[in-house]
C-alpha cells in the first residue's frame, strides 16, 4: 500500500491528525506514539502497520528532527559479546576491539572436541577481522589447520550482519572448508546459528525489568531509573490476561506502584508492598514483597510474597525460585488466572532481555514466512495436480474423440475399414467401385472437414495442458 493512499495529515493508525509525525524506512507516516504502541512491548522491532515490512524504532525518524525515535543501546560491535542461545563461553563471539575478536569455548560442552580428541582452546581468534559500520557487517576467519574440527574442517569463513538495534545477528553465514580447500558445509544466521547480544552487567536493579513468561506487562516488575532503582518501582499489568480481575470486577490498573520500597545493596534485597484497597485481588488486600536478586541480576533468585486478607489476616505465601516442574506448566497456571496463589508454589522472574526478545520475534517471523511459503507451494502442487487430473481427463476424452474422427476420415478417404470406420469406409468403397465420382468427392470433402475438426480438438486439448503446438503424431 503506497503512502499516497492516505492523506499526509492523517495517521493511518488512530485516523486522527498527525501528532509528532514520524517516517518509517518504508516511507509511511504515523504519529510517533501510535507507532510505538503498535510494536510488541518486549522489543523495538516490528512490522509496518500498512505494508507489513520489517521496521524498527531505530530506523524510524521524527519528521521534525530527522533523528531516530530510539537510538540503539550500542552503536558498534566493539565492546560487546554475542551469545549462542544466550550462553557465554559456548562458542560465544567477543568483539573486544577491532584487532581483538575471538570465539570463546570456555564453557563448551564436554562433547565438543577437535578431531584429535583434544578440547577446543578457551579462546580462538578471528583472523583478518573487519567491520563495516555502514552495512553493520563483520568478516573474519578461524583457522583450524593445526587440528581440524567437525570431522575435517580446517577453516571457517564468517560474514555476520547485525540488526539495526545491534541486538542480534540477523544475517550472514559461516562457510566451512577442508584442508583441500573444498567447501564442506554452510550455515546461516539466524536459521542455523542463533546469536544475540549479551546483557550489559548490572550492579543494582536500577532501570531493570523482570518478567514472567518473557512478557512485559504480565505482572512484570520494573525498577526506577535513578539511585538504586527503588524509587519509581512498580508492577505492570499492561498486558494482563483478560481473566485477571479485581474482586470488584475491574481490571487491574496498568501500573501499580510498590509502596515504601527499599533496596539493600549488601544483600541485593528489595522490599515493598502493594495495596489493593478499597477492593481486593483474589481476596487479598495487601501483598508484601521480599526479592533477592542473583549476583548477575539476571533473575530473582530468592524471596517471597506474603498476602494479607482484609483486616490483616495472613493469606498465602509464595516464594521466588526456579519452579520444581516445567516452565511451560508454570506459565500455564499463570495464564489460567493463577497470579501467584493457589497451586502455583513458586515464581520465576528473569531479567528482561530485549536482544533475546528481538531474536525470538525474528525467528517467529521467519518461521511464519517459511510456513506461508510451504503452504503456498503445497496448495500450488495440489491445485496443479487437481487441474492436471481434470484437464487430463477432459483432454483424454477430446483426443479420443479426435482419434476416432481421424480414423473415420482415413477410412472414408481410403475405401477401407481403416481403424474402426467400417460402415462409412464400406459405403465409400462401394461408391468408388461403382464409379460414383460425385459421392466419392462428397465423401472426400467430408473427410477433410472431419480432419480439420479433429485437428482443432487436438490443439485445444494440447493448449489446455500447456503443451504448446500439438504434433498430431498419434
Amino acid at each position: 500500500m503506497a503512502e499516497e493512499d492516505f492523506p499526509a495529515e492523517e495517521c493511518p493508525i488512530c485516523m486522527g491528525a498527525l501528532v509528532d509525525p514520524c517516517r518509517t524506512r518504508c516511507g509511511h507516516i504515523f504519529c510517533s506514539e501510535c507507532l510505538k504502541q503498535s510494536f510488541p512491548a518486549e522489543t523495538a522491532a516490528g512490522r509496518c502497520p500498512l505494508c507489513r515490512g520489517a521496521i524498527s524504532l531505530f530506523s524510524t525518524v521524527s519528521i521534525a528532527t530527522e533523528s531516530a525515535l530510539r537510538p540503539p543501546a550500542v552503536s558498534t560491535i566493539f565492546g560487546t559479546t554475542f551469545l549462542q542461545g544466550g550462553r557465554p563461553g559456548v562458542a560465544s563471539y567477543h568483539f573486544e576491539a577491532p584487532d581483538d575478536c575471538f570465539i570463546s569455548y570456555e564453557s563448551a560442552p564436554a562433547a565438543w572436541t577437535l578431531d584429535d580428541g583434544s578440547r577446543p582452546p578457551p579462546r580462538k581468534p578471528f583472523l583478518g577481522p573487519s567491520y563495516d559500520a555502514a552495512s553493520r557487517t563483520f568478516t573474519g576467519s578461524v583457522d583450524w589447520s593445526g587440528g581440524t574440527i567437525n570431522g575435517g574442517d580446517a577453516r571457517w569463513e564468517y560474514r555476520l550482519v547485525f540488526s539495526e538495534s545491534m541486538n542480534v545477528i540477523e544475517g550472514g553465514g559461516s562457510w566451512c572448508y577442508g584442508e583441500d580447500g573444498g567447501l564442506r558445509a554452510h550455515r546461516t544466521f539466524p536459521d542455523n546459528l542463533v546469536y544475540w547480544r549479551a546483557l550489559p552487567a548490572a550492579s543494582s536493579p536500577r532501570g531493570l525489568s523482570f518478567l514472567q513468561g518473557s512478557r512485559v506487562g504480565l505482572a512484570s516488575y520494573h525498577f526506577g531509573p535513578s539511585g538504586d532503582g527503588a524509587e519509581g518501582s512498580h508492577i505492570s499489568y499492561a498486558a494482563a490476561d483478560p481473566s485477571w480481575r479485581l474482586d470488584d470486577g475491574s481490571a487491574p490498573p496498568p501500573r501499580v506502584p510498590f509502596l515504601e520500597p527499599t533496596y539493600d545493596a549488601a544483600t541485593r534485597t528489595f522490599r515493598g508492598s502493594v495495596d489493593w484497597s478499597p477492593t481486593s485481588f483474589h481476596g487479598d488486600e495487601r501483598w508484601e514483597y521480599l526479592m533477592t536478586f542473583s549476583e548477575s541480576f539476571d533473575r530473582i533468585a530468592d524471596g517471597r510474597v506474603n498476602a494479607f486478607r482484609p483486616g490483616g489476616e495472613p493469606g498465602d505465601t509464595c516464594r521466588f525460585s526456579l519452579p520444581p516442574r516445567s516452565l511451560l506448566s508454570a506459565l500455564g497456571d499463570r495464564f489460567s488466572g493463577m497470579l501467584f496463589r493457589g497451586s502455583l508454589s513458586s515464581l520465576l522472574y528473569e531479567r528482561h532481555d530485549e536482544a533475546r526478545a528481538e531474536m525470538e520475534a525474528l525467528l517467529r517471523a521467519r518461521r511464519a514466512v517459511r510456513r506461508s511459503s510451504e503452504a503456498a507451494e503445497q496448495a500450488a502442487r495440489l491445485f496443479a495436480g487437481a487441474a492436471e487430473r481434470r484437464l487430463s481427463r477432459r483432454s483424454e476424452l477430446r483426443l479420443a474423440a479426435a482419434l476416432t474422427q481421424l480414423r473415420v476420415a482415413d477410412g472414408s478417404a481410403g475405401g477401407g475399414a481403416g481403424f474402426g470406420g467400417g460402415s462409412r469406409g464400406g459405403v465409400a468403397g462401394e461408391a468408388q467401385a461403382e464409379g460414383g465420382g460425385g459421392e466419392e468427392q462428397a465423401d472426400q470433402q467430408h473427410s477433410h472437414q472431419l480432419q480439420e475438426q479433429a485437428e482443432g480438438a487436438v490443439q485445444e486439448g494440447a493448449d489446455e495442458l500447456g503443451l504448446g503446438e500439438a504434433t498430431q503424431s498419434f
